[in-house]
């Protein structure tokens, strides 16, 4: 039987062992694990970016919406805010002073050698803002409405021809206290006051008369409209 000799076997043998080095095979692996890392971290950055771009989009939009809703809460304050105000006129006209009523009371007073001459009036408003609820400390204080605090002022001017001793100016002065009218709007008696008196004057549209002016006052309870 021929013997073979391999005079290769060595040369196979050392390949061998070259291709079963450990050491080789773990530089592979790692090469192989960065790789794959690299690759993932590259596979997350790109998510990372199209998260970004979502987001900035996102952002986009709420900024949008945000703008829109400040927009749309700022006119709803405004209607409520005019609306409020267009009340509160209603209210103001539907309570305001009737002077119709005042005069027809004042034609009612007729005392004899009493002439008015003036009438005037001194009418004004002072406006409140309206205020939001708020908390001071630890009590909460709550919204109140615009209101207008009305002050009414009255003013007669009159000429008294009677005899002096009479004091017809006194007598005008109580038949206007005592009108019913004058009473329910003014719960003080003597709210009417007298202003001031002039010298006897002769009348410059008939000289044989003479009078003494005299004004008369009165200011009306103030009241919130």
């Amino acid at each position: 039987m021929p013997i073979r000799i391999n005079f290769l076997a060595e040369e196979q043998l050392a390949d061998e062992l070259r291709r079963n080095d450990p050491v080789k095979r773990a530089i592979l692996a790692a090469a192989v694990a960065v790789v794959l890392v690299f690759a993932y971290a590259a596979f997350l950055q790109i998510r990372l970016q199209r998260a970004g771009a979502e987001l900035a989009a996102r952002e986009n939009d709420w900024r949008k919406l945000e703008k829109e809703f400040n927009q749309l809460t700022a006119n709803l304050n405004q209607i409520k805010e005019i609306e409020g105000r267009l009340a509160a006129l209603h209210q103001l006209a539907a309570s305001r002073f009737l002077w119709a009523n005042t005069l027809n009371a004042l034609q009612q007073v007729m005392v004899n050698n009493v002439s008015v001459t003036g009438f005037r009036v001194d009418q004004s408003y002072k406006y409140t803002e309206a205020t939001k609820s708020r908390v001071v400390g630890k009590t909460r204080i709550p919204a109140s409405p615009a209101t207008a605090t009305e002050k009414i002022a009255l003013a007669l001017t009159a000429k008294d021809y009677g005899n002096p001793t009479e004091q017809n100016y006194s007598k005008f002065k109580e038949q206007l206290a005592a009108l019913p009218y004058f009473r329910a709007q003014l719960p003080d008696p003597n709210s009417f006051r007298f202003k001031g008196f002039s010298q006897p004057t002769v009348d410059k549209d008939d000289l044989t008369r003479t009078f003494v002016g005299f004004t008369l006052e009165c200011s009306f309870p103030e009241k919130v409209r």
